[in-house]
């Protein structure tokens, strides 16, 4: 989902606000089920005993590796946004949007969007680990 920055609130329509706000309850519900009815597990104890299961210990893995590599900033940026803003060290003027779902990192030249790029991985890959491997 692309976002227009700045956008006064006044100009976002009642339908956007009610989508975002579902979106919200969702996600704090996803993470309520996650922190706490489901918790961190250990992940150098347990092995996977079905293929599932071993995707689920491998976007844990992920997480951990990206909440490593991340400020608590840039993380709750990503989370809350779901994309990261990352400033060009070469370009000023030049940002990049990475998303942290599947997609294209979207290429800003002063606020404004100039091209996508695409990294695509050719077979599973956590989510996570699909975001890093983008920056």
């Amino acid at each position: 989902m692309r976002r227009v920055p700045d956008l006064p609130m006044e100009l976002i329509s009642p339908w956007v606000l009610g989508l975002i706000s579902a979106v919200a309850v969702s996600v704090i519900g996803a993470l309520s089920w996650r922190f706490l009815i489901r918790p961190w597990p250990d992940l150098t104890s347990e092995k996977p005993q079905s293929l599932e299961e071993e995707f689920w210990w491998a976007e844990q893995r992920a997480d951990q590796l990206l909440r490593s590599v991340l400020t608590a900033r840039e993380y709750k940026e990503l989370t809350c946004l779901g994309y990261l803003r990352v400033p060009s060290p070469s370009c000023s003027g030049r940002t990049y949007w990475v998303p942290f779902q599947p997609g294209n990192v979207l290429v800003l030249e002063d606020g404004r969007p100039t091209r996508r790029l695409c990294v695509k991985a050719e077979g599973f890959l956590p989510r996570a680990d699909v975001f890093l491997m983008h920056n």
